[in-house]
């Protein structure tokens, strides 16, 4: 009985150690990735999933399960730029960039906005226009040339209007984006 007892509580104190490591392992990851974000800005991970609690610009994004590892993130707002621009980079998967703006007027058509957008940042996209849940969406892509010319690689630009605020996801993957603008809250 004794025996059994003591195994029992061994058993039991390494899965209490081997928990409290990847708890901190966890907490470690989350330190570094939240480390040069500002205040009201932070990355938290539940059940395996990223979450982005961004109370400055006012949404809570949740990314895609198969993102398992982010390695940089990264809040930019330099001069010249419309907004903030939180840049979110998986590991071996393709990054997001996105930005939610209140426009100057705040009433501006949306159309217009995009126009002017294309002219000073994504010179002559495709421009196609639908819908993912409720929202009303433009969809900007641009296609480059890498490797000499041999290879072609697109880019996305999908727009939409929450509220007062303009919302901008740009990446490469297009299922990125849609689940990105499926799954979070575009006003907090």
């Amino acid at each position: 009985m004794n025996k059994k007892f003591t195994i029992l509580i061994i058993g039991i104190l390494l899965l209490a150690i081997t928990g409290g490591i990847f708890w901190w392992q966890s907490e470690k990851e989350l330190k570094e990735l939240n480390k040069n974000l500002p205040d009201g800005v932070k990355i938290e991970k539940k059940e395996g999933q990223y979450k982005v609690v961004n109370k400055r610009d006012g949404y809570e994004i949740k990314m895609p399960k198969e993102w398992e590892e982010l390695y940089w993130v990264d809040y930019i707002f330099e001069k010249g730029m419309i907004g903030h621009v939180i840049v979110l980079e998986p590991f071996e998967k393709e990054g997001v960039g996105i930005s939610c703006i209140i426009p100057d007027p705040p009433d501006v058509n949306l159309e217009i906005w995009i126009q002017d957008y294309c002219e000073k940042f994504f010179k002559n996209p495709l421009i196609e226009r639908g819908k993912i849940g409720d929202f009303e969406i433009t969809k900007l892509k641009k296609e480059y040339s890498i490797r000499g010319g041999k290879e072609k690689i697109s880019k996305y630009l999908y727009v939409f209007r929450q509220n007062s605020k303009i919302c901008q996801i740009g990446g490469e993957s297009k299922d990125s984006i849609h689940y990105i603008i499926l799954n979070s809250k575009w006003s907090l």
